[in-house]
């Protein structure tokens, strides 16, 4: 039964690629290699580290004085992990 139900689904796929559109990606240089590149990655860490203390330090006092809402302003936008080295583009051409 997994068997046909396989073979069903290849049949389908293979039918529907005549639709389906590739789109060439280019990897780029990466924002890491740039920095490197132009002897910034070490300024870059330090400021890095010098604004995530700063969050760090005005979150805590935040929280310790009952202000639950973070601040804007202060806020560093630093979420993805490993994305220094990730940097692949696509052009879509219509």
């Amino acid at each position: 039964m997994r068997f046909l139900i396989l073979v069903a689904l290849c049949l389908v796929a293979a039918a529907s690629a005549q639709y389906l559109t590739r789109i060439p990606l280019h990897k780029q240089t990466t924002i890491r290699a740039s920095l490197v590149d132009n002897d910034s990655w070490e300024q870059y860490l330090k400021h890095r580290q010098q604004a995530l203390t700063k969050s760090f330090i005005t979150h805590s006092y935040n929280r310790l004085i009952g202000k639950t809402k973070p601040d804007s302003n202060h806020e560093i936008d630093e979420i993805l992990r490993n994305f220094m080295d990730v940097r692949i583009c696509g052009i879509v051409h219509t």
